[in-house]
């Protein structure tokens, strides 16, 4: 089990398989390396959830574009944020890159991480 992607990986007879569990564990000290955005970049023909992973329990998340205006917000769960990739108001999001600013739930460390939307 990867607790940083949630992929679990079984060994059999007939070789290694793997699926994602959607479930990550949550890093008590958020770290640079460990937060990143997948898939990133997101191309047109998606239409799923958008992860980031490698966060803090409860961590605060807040998604702006480049000029600064919040797009989205919420908290991380089990050190995971899946983000539908819709505004505050459900409408889908223009083709740019988005900044994810996250803070741990005491607000003593923070890490931002981008995202690459092409619709």
């Amino acid at each position: 089990v990867n607790n940083n992607t949630g992929k679990v990986y079984f060994a059999t007879d007939k070789g290694l398989c793997s699926f994602n569990n959607g479930i990550v564990g949550s890093n008590s000290e958020m770290i640079k390396d460990n937060v990143y955005a997948y898939p990133n970049p997101v191309k047109p023909d998606y239409t799923g959830k958008i992860n980031i992973v490698g966060l803090s329990f409860n961590a605060n998340i807040k998604i702006v574009s480049t000029n600064g205006t919040l797009i989205n917000e919420g908290r991380s769960a089990g050190g995971s944020y899946s983000w539908d990739g819709c505004d505050l108001n459900g409408k889908k999001v223009a083709s740019g890159i988005y900044m994810v600013e996250t803070a741990t739930e005491s607000g003593e460390k923070g890490v931002v991480c981008k995202i690459a939307i092409i619709r």
